[in-house]
């Protein structure tokens, strides 16, 4: 199954930044052990716009725009 979810918080592929990111990045890597495709959009922090994944079936797209971006660097 494909699914797809979105986080208005930024993700990051190293480290988790409160527990809305922590509940959806385990979410969805259980989501991807069970086989499923899983597409994760959120905002970017920079004007990065690379893909990484958290596992081989979630894969990571940082492109879209908030302004209010939470944490600011």
């Amino acid at each position: 199954m494909n699914i797809v979810a979105f986080s208005i918080n930024p993700l990051f592929p190293d480290r988790v930044m409160g527990g809305a990111p922590k509940h959806l990045q385990n979410i969805a890597i259980y989501l991807g052990e069970l086989g499923h495709r899983v597409r994760v959009y959120c905002t970017s922090v920079s004007d990065s716009s690379a893909t990484f994944n958290w596992h081989e079936n979630v894969s990571i797209h940082l492109i879209l725009r908030f302004s209010n971006r939470f944490p600011t660097l």
